[in-house]
């Protein structure tokens, strides 16, 4: 059985664990979205925010998970080595907030407002 620095190794090479590291998001897609998809809702809010959906699932498949908890994040990289479901939360340009999931069968992401996200809802 792996370690956690070990699994987060094999996901994203060595792991710098002094206090403040953290990896740089942006360097490259971790996982697959499958197909995309908006809620009515959240569809309403990015546009009136005019923010792009297509940034929000770039930032997710590439691990920048938003506005979670340490928590959070760590089902998140639990997920990505395991098939389980990956949740990220952003804040947009409007002060309101989206949910992204992606299923742990990577078949489909889904973007929604923060009432219907489940988990770590802002």
């Amino acid at each position: 059985m792996l370690d956690g620095t070990e699994a987060l190794a094999r996901l994203h090479g060595p792991v710098d664990i002094t206090p403040g590291a953290c990896p740089e998001p942006g360097k490259r897609q971790l996982f697959h979205p499958g197909e995309t998809v908006l809620t009515n809702d959240a569809c309403a809010a990015i546009r009136d925010a005019g923010d792009d959906p297509a940034e929000l699932v770039r930032r997710h498949t590439e691990g920048d998970w938003g506005c979670v908890s340490l928590r959070e994040a760590a089902e998140n990289e639990y997920g990505l080595l395991f098939g389980r479901q990956i949740v990220s939360f952003y804040r947009l340009r409007n002060g309101h907030s989206v949910g992204v999931i992606t299923d742990g069968t990577r078949q489909s992401t889904t973007l929604v407002a923060p009432a219907t996200a489940g988990r770590g809802a802002l």
